[in-house]
């Protein structure tokens, strides 16, 4: 984006998906694997989203990395809304 956080904080700001919570419609799950690294606190402030209202889940996959993680969560999603396959 042009810089860090601290030199083009405007930047940051406008392109945040924080601060459009408000306009979620559809309820929301983010995973993720400890291993992650930086994306851990991403997570963790989408999960946030349920503090105003809107319906958001998080889950955290202990000694896993995104690819691992993500594959996990696509079983759980699948197995949630009963699709065959998965």
């Amino acid at each position: 984006m042009g810089g860090t956080p601290w030199d083009k904080r405007d930047v940051y700001l406008r392109n945040s998906p924080l601060f459009d919570f408000e306009k979620i419609t559809a309820p929301v799950l983010i995973a993720h694997g400890t291993k992650d690294g930086l994306s851990m606190p991403t997570g963790y402030s989408v999960f946030c989203a349920q503090t105003i209202g809107k319906k958001a889940e998080y889950l955290i996959y202990k000694n896993e990395d995104t690819r691992s993680a993500g594959a996990k969560m696509l079983r759980t999603f699948g197995e949630a809304l009963s699709i065959p396959g998965n």
